[in-house]
């Protein structure tokens, strides 16, 4: 459940250029 958020996190800031 946590691992989902944490995840769509590292996402989003690995996604910024």
């Amino acid at each position: 459940a946590n691992r989902e958020k944490m995840t769509q996190i590292m996402f989003e800031t690995f996604n910024t250029p």
